[in-house]
């Protein structure tokens, strides 16, 4: 296997975390893939692209966004928030889904307890899910791209269901 920098491997946890727990949230995607940042060729990137048309429940794509940073924060031994490429835009998306939820706008401590309770949900499916989010990006680092049945391939053989 050819050398592998720290940001790729963290992009593919961090893109492979989103994928399968997307599929954990019955959120279809056409495929998941890595590559290099285009700004900077040492940083990577990625992205789970999503199924064209497919409305998920808010609440759902709300744990899914936030399944990146948690998975890419446990590979990389933090406990804690880590700053990844995609973090930003992946908790913008992730309250822009919450508030089109809210009838009216939340106020700082329940948009803090909701948070709270988003991340700890979060925290235990990468937990409970994280031999398959291993297997998944272990197969991001190898082919930069998989499709959802190919995840769902790895996720099944990791459960042992075979392929």
């Amino acid at each position: 296997m050819p050398c592998i920098s720290k940001t790729e491997k963290w992009a593919a946890y961090h893109e492979a975390g989103h994928a399968v727990i997307s599929l954990e949230m019955e959120i279809p995607f056409s495929s998941v893939a890595i590559f290099p940042a285009k700004d900077d060729s040492r940083r990577w990137g990625g992205e789970v692209s999503p199924v064209t048309g497919h409305r998920s429940r808010m609440d759902r794509t709300q744990e899914m966004y936030y399944a990146g940073w948690i998975a890419e924060g446990r590979a990389r031994g933090c406990r804690y928030f880590v700053a990844s490429l995609h973090a930003e835009d992946d908790i913008e998306n992730a309250r822009a889904r919450f508030l089109g939820m809210c009838v009216h706008p939340p106020t700082k401590e329940q948009e803090w307890v909701h948070w709270a309770s988003v991340e700890r949900t979060v925290k235990r499916l990468v937990k409970e899910h994280w031999p398959e989010i291993t297997a998944v990006a272990e197969e991001l680092l190898n082919k930069k791209t998989l499709t959802m049945a190919q995840v769902q391939g790895i996720i099944s053989e990791k459960k042992g269901g075979g392929a």
